[in-house]
């Protein structure tokens, strides 16, 4: 038997009948690695859906236009998570913003928005912020939120945009 505690603090025991200690840290720890590896660096957004198509955009953005009472509006991100919505909004006559949904974004209203921008470092303020200020949003939308709004994630989302 051969207890180890991987990088994300889960401690697997593996056993394995007639097995030497040596083979088994030869067979399974590169295999251990692996996994624990994968696990705990994977990007924060990697659990979020980031498309929206075209014609729920237009949708989106149009309600939100008349919510919000301007001319026009523009979706320029998006992110979902089972029922719970991101979406970030520009409607040209002041900052863009970032409207939290549960559920259809044409159908029901948002449930906060967040504006500005985040320094380096700031991750998780923003998703104490998020999990403080939206009850509910699922961590895995709110660390991909926090790291949209991070430099490293602004300054993809402007090179995705251009």
């Amino acid at each position: 038997m051969l207890g180890l505690y991987t990088s994300s603090g889960v401690y697997i025991t593996l056993v394995l009948s007639g097995a030497s200690h040596h083979t088994m840290k030869k067979v399974f720890l590169p295999l251990l690695f692996v996994w624990s590896s994968s696990v705990c660096f994977s990007a924060p957004c990697d659990r979020v859906e980031r498309s929206i198509n075209k014609s729920e955009s237009e949708s989106v953005a149009k309600v939100m236009a008349a919510e919000l009472k301007s001319e026009a509006a523009e979706v320029f991100d998006y992110m979902r998570v089972g029922k719970w919505r991101i979406v970030w909004i520009d409607t040209f006559d002041s900052e863009p913003g970032v409207f939290f949904f549960k559920g259809n974004p044409t159908k029901t209203k948002y449930v906060a928005v967040w504006g500005g921008a985040s320094g380096y470092g700031e991750e998780k303020q923003d998703i104490e912020w998020a999990r403080s200020n939206i009850p509910g949003i699922p961590l895995s939308l709110a660390k991909c939120f926090a790291w949209r709004v991070s430099p490293d994630g602004r300054e993809q989302a402007a090179r995705k945009r251009q």
